[in-house]
């Protein structure tokens, strides 16, 4: 998908958004007024009194000080007087205003100085890369619903996987509370089905909740598309663009890319154009240390070691427990 198809396809979601609000608005206070006819007739003596003193004016001008005083007055006390049906009849004062899901842009995609907002570049990110699995899975897969139970105090070679599980997820809570300030990424490592990518989606569903950009890409498709970026296969820059100024990049299953230079070049390249931009990274990985530097280089790990936090899960999988 180009460029261009991209944006239209987000475009025309924050269009239909925006349309949404505005009819749901206006069923709103159709409803308001059907059951409470005295808040329309409040409403309508609004627009009647403002009519009648515009022509007031007109005829007097010499008067619009005085005529326009007199409205503001009769226009309090209607004010009090909707005030006071509202809150006896349970009505928010702002029902007539639309409900947009951004209170940044009113869900135009735009902030007022005409830069694009932060969901609109979400929105972007999701429509290149995000599946609708993924997204739906943020909602349930919070720090809330991590269980440590599932980690036993002590395994057969004397670790304790549950105090290892506890401080993983404290430190990717730490770096959602925290995301401005903080200089490291993250990196978990563990065997499949002990966590890592359930971590990796509660920093991702909590730093876009603050409306932070976040990119979360297998590390298949990740170097299969810098792969294509290389040889003009893709054109697509908004990809390549996110890939490198997603506040945040999640990046999954490190290690089951092909093993070749060019994806450990295109790997360093990204981590190197990353920490230049002051963007962190969080990596999951089912490979140990030993294992990654054995596919990468004594490099690469230094560098995880000055870039990142690691963080090493034991135990046994935890959807295989889930059955038995």
């Amino acid at each position: 998908m180009a460029d261009s198809e991209i944006l239209a396809r987000v475009k025309t979601a924050f269009e239909e958004k925006r349309s949404r609000a505005d009819s749901e608005k206006r069923r709103r206070i159709r409803s308001v007024y059907d059951k409470y006819p005295k808040i329309e007739e409040i409403e309508n003596e609004f627009s009647r009194l403002g009519m009648e003193n515009v022509r007031r004016i007109a005829a007097e001008p010499d008067k619009a000080a005085e005529y326009n005083a007199e409205l503001k007055q009769k226009f309090n006390e209607l004010e009090a007087m909707k005030s006071e049906l509202l809150k006896d009849y349970g009505i928010p004062e702002n029902y007539r205003e639309p409900r947009y899901e951004c209170g940044i842009c009113s869900d135009t995609g735009y902030k007022p100085n005409g830069k694009r907002c932060c969901c609109f570049e979400q929105a972007i990110i999701d429509e290149a890369f995000g599946s609708t699995e993924h997204i739906a899975l943020l909602e349930k897969e919070k720090f809330r619903a991590f269980r440590l139970d599932y980690y036993p105090d002590e395994n057969e070679n004397g670790k304790n996987p549950r105090e290892a599980a506890k401080n993983a997820a404290g430190r990717a809570k730490k770096l959602c509370d925290n995301f401005d300030n903080e200089t490291k990424g993250l990196i978990f490592i563990g065997n499949p089905g002990l966590g890592k990518s359930f971590l990796s989606n509660c920093v991702e569903g909590a730093l876009r909740r603050q409306g932070k950009t976040v990119l979360s890409v297998r590390a298949v498709k990740l170097f299969r598309l810098m792969e294509d970026y290389k040889f003009g296969r893709e054109e697509d820059d908004e990809k390549l663009y996110y890939v490198y100024n997603a506040d945040l990049l999640i990046i999954d299953d490190l290690g089951t890319e092909n093993d070749n230079q060019m994806n450990s070049s295109f790997f360093d390249e990204i981590l190197n154009e990353r920490i230049h931009l002051g963007k962190k990274t969080v990596i999951s990985t089912n490979y140990s240390l030993e294992e990654l530097q054995k596919k990468y280089s004594t490099r690469f790990i230094s560098r995880l070691a000055e870039y990142f936090i690691i963080s090493v899960l034991y135990g046994e999988d935890i959807r295989y427990q889930k059955v038995m």
